[in-house]
């Protein structure tokens, strides 16, 4: 999956390399393109990225803001849970209708928030 964030305050070529750098220590990560004239970032990753934590940690960098795209999740309508792959989610509704639990197979695919 890609995503395109923003990320305000970056003004020159050691920025992209600093939020590249970290982007590629967070789990789900796969690639971090920072275009550092305009602050857009595109973030090659996995379904499950904590996004939360990705704006914690490149904002502790410095003066930056980061801008994340509301995100559409689809929800698991027995137990709630939210995955951003709709598959998932209907694995999910059908695991908890049949079983009345939760599957740890699929549940390590929910949105983390």
């Amino acid at each position: 999956m890609k995503t395109t964030i923003i990320i305000k305050g970056t003004h020159c070529q050691s920025c992209k390399i600093l939020i590249e750098d970290v982007c590629g220590e967070i789990s789900g990560i796969q690639s971090c393109t920072v275009n550092f004239e305009t602050g857009a970032t595109i973030i090659e990753h996995t379904e499950n990225i904590n996004w939360d934590a990705l704006k914690k940690e490149i904002e502790a960098l410095g003066e930056y803001a980061v801008l994340i795209p509301d995100i559409k999740l689809f929800a698991c309508p027995e137990c709630h849970l939210e995955y951003a792959d709709e598959t998932w989610a209907n694995k999910c509704e059908s695991w908890c209708k049949e079983h009345h639990s939760c599957n740890l197979d699929i549940i390590k695919h929910a949105a983390q928030k």
